[in-house]
């Protein structure tokens, strides 16, 4: 089990539906969109104006070190506290972020989600096909 026995698995789920969820490196992205389940599929995904998205949210990001939502292939401990502030999240000396962000992660949605979309891109299997803008 990955959850703490105070954390059911309902409340662990709530909590994740409860955020948006975006990738912090294209490499993550392109990890999950190799991946079997989803190599064969077009994917639409968004390109976003961080920080556009980090100046009007800012009081409601968090920023993860893992796929909050994947246990697969290891199930690794996870809880509330997986999900840092800004201002928290652990840096190298050289200020780079330690461990590697992996999800920047919204509370509670995002309104007029449009302003921030700067491109929006079809891709299969990690290749970008183009723009459908």
């Amino acid at each position: 089990m990955c959850l703490p026995k105070s954390l059911s698995p309902r409340t662990w789920y709530r909590l994740l539906n409860s955020k948006v969820f975006f990738w912090a490196s294209r490499d993550r992205l392109n990890r999950l969109l190799r991946a079997r389940h989803y190599r064969a599929n077009l994917h639409d995904v968004l390109v976003i104006d961080t920080a556009k998205l980090l100046n009007d949210f800012a009081n409601k990001i968090h920023l993860c070190r893992m796929n909050s939502g994947n246990t697969f292939p290891i199930p690794h401990l996870r809880d509330k506290g997986i999900f840092k502030r800004i201002e928290e999240y652990p840096t190298s000396k050289s200020g780079l972020p330690r461990p590697p962000i992996a999800e920047v992660v919204v509370d509670l949605g995002i309104q007029n989600m449009e302003r921030y979309v700067v491109d929006v891109r079809s891709m299969r299997a990690g290749e970008d096909c183009g723009s459908i803008l």
